[in-house]
């Protein structure tokens, strides 16, 4: 990968305007086929334009690196870098963003092969270890929408609100349009509304927390016209329960969905366990991760359906719940 570090520092760092490859022995070539140094930059030459804008993307974070680029015939692209020896999961937050992506990667097993269309709407896209995923969309779209953080929030709190901000169509106008709002979590709320649209561009959703539940619930937005155009953003709303209160029984690990097929979300009762484990009912170790978070997504690509046991652990304390894959 430190072909694919020097060309994403010389764009971002030194902000350069052309690079150019020299295919001197082994640099490109091996045995006069195309090397691993080849696809690497192929991620970048084959989709990034003469005449491409860059624009903004966050730091570096962690193994992560990553840049974006506007091509002059309106196509954007998106070369993300893991440089770590472990998947990273990641979401593309931002107003306006294309919902849906040609994916192409290489990595040590991989050379520019075509990986797929990612939806947005998805959730997080995995990106393997030591490997290099170029996105591209043909078009941005027509209606913009800008995005909303995860919320969390303590069970029995109360009614909440979430300010969606960003909202206009390609004039950057707002007559003709309408916004809606979905949860696949129904039962974690007694009140889910959104608002009309607000002359500042912005609508506001509130909700209330049904009583003494927790869990997560993804939040789909949709933004029409009247010309049958649409963009979407997602987010999470986590009702969890405060530290420190005592509710005298033993705290538990909460798998949604459940049954699951792509993605399951554990929400763990506090701070104090350190490691995830999925095991199947032989006992054989499936999945083990540390914790970084009271609220995980764990991919379920490639297991098996059946049904599995997920246990964390930390400090002495274990919790359980078992997990039905289908």
């Amino acid at each position: 990968m430190s072909l694919a570090g020097a060309l994403h520092g010389s764009l971002i760092a030194g902000n350069i305007t052309l690079w150019t490859n020299w295919s001197f022995e082994d640099m490109q070539l091996t045995s006069n086929e195309p090397n691993l140094s080849y696809y690497v930059s192929k991620q970048f030459f084959a989709h990034i334009k003469p005449g491409a804008v860059r624009v903004y993307t966050s730091p570096e974070i962690g193994d992560l690196m990553g840049s974006a680029y506007e091509n002059t015939d309106g196509s954007f692209t998106l070369v993300m870098i893991n440089k770590g020896s472990s998947p990273i999961r990641v979401r593309l937050v931002g107003a306006g963003l294309p919902l849906s992506y040609q994916v192409f990667r290489t990595s040590s097993t991989e050379k520019h092969v075509d990986a797929g269309v990612y939806q947005v709407t998805d959730g997080a896209l995995i990106l393997p270890a030591s490997s290099v995923s170029t996105l591209v969309s043909s078009q941005m779209p027509a209606l913009a929408l800008g995005q909303v953080a995860n919320v969390k929030v303590a069970k029995n709190s109360g009614e909440a609100t979430v300010t969606i901000p960003g909202i206009s169509d390609a004039n950057g106008q707002i007559a003709g349009l309408t916004l809606t709002a979905e949860n696949d979590n129904p039962s974690l709320f007694s009140q889910f509304e959104i608002s009309a649209i607000n002359p500042d561009h912005s609508a506001a959703l509130s909700f209330t927390p049904a009583q003494d539940q927790t869990g997560s619930a993804k939040v789909t937005l949709t933004l029409r016209d009247d010309q049958n155009n649409e963009v979407q953003t997602i987010f999470y709303i986590i009702v969890y329960t405060p530290q420190g209160i005592n509710e005298g029984k033993t705290g538990t690990l909460s798998l949604y969905p459940n049954p699951a097929s792509s993605v399951v979300r554990v929400t763990l009762p506090s701070t104090e366990y350190k490691t995830i484990t999925m095991t199947d009912l032989t006992g054989r170790t499936i999945f083990r991760t540390n914790v970084n978070s009271m609220d995980m997504d764990i991919n379920l690509t490639g297991i098996p359906k059946g049904i599995y046991v997920v246990q964390a652990e930390g400090n002495g304390k274990s919790v359980r719940s078992r997990l039905v894959v289908q």
